[in-house]
């Protein structure tokens, strides 16, 4: 969490040199330039898009703030609580479809919610194959344009998606 919140400041171009995770607790906490404390991931993500100028990425519209409200919710109470293969092909699942129509989650341009949940589905997509990401070509596509995006995915490796179908029907 530490480490996502480091990268995602050096995506913006700024300092955190207050964060600290609390002891005994999964708890990010971060002293602001006025001196108070901030805790959590995402308040301190947008503390720190903010800090930088870039108030874009928290969404422009009261529609587009809203649904990057709601998928760093999403994110943080289904996503990062996955506890077996089931709730992880539930939650692609769903994002997937959710993801059909969209280019990034928030409308037509990225957001924190895409950062954020990049970050999350790294570890996910790391361990899957072609076949087992085909299923998800939706998220595929939303997570390769994600990654290309200058700066965000940093020292993470580059992710390889199939864009031709590798099998069809049942048999496989």
């Amino acid at each position: 969490m530490e480490q996502e919140i480091e990268q995602f400041a050096t995506f913006l171009g700024v300092k955190c040199d207050n964060l600290e995770i609390v002891a005994g607790s999964q708890m990010p906490s971060m002293i602001t330039k006025n001196g108070s404390k901030i805790r959590g991931q995402h308040t301190i993500s947008k503390y720190l898009a903010i800090l930088a100028d870039k108030k874009y990425l928290l969404g422009t519209t009261h529609e587009e703030k809203a649904l990057v409200n709601q998928w760093l919710e999403y994110r943080q109470t289904h996503l990062d609580r996955c506890g077996n293969t089931q709730d992880v092909n539930n939650v692609l699942t769903y994002f997937n479809s959710y993801m059909e129509n969209r280019v990034y989650v928030a409308g037509y341009k990225l957001t924190l919610a895409d950062i954020l949940l990049f970050q999350s589905l790294f570890c996910l997509l790391e361990e899957m194959t072609f076949y087992e990401k085909q299923k998800y070509m939706n998220i595929s596509r939303w997570y390769n344009q994600v990654q290309n995006t200058p700066g965000v995915r940093q020292s993470k490796p580059l992710l390889v998606f199939q864009r031709n179908i590798l099998y069809k029907g049942r048999e496989h």
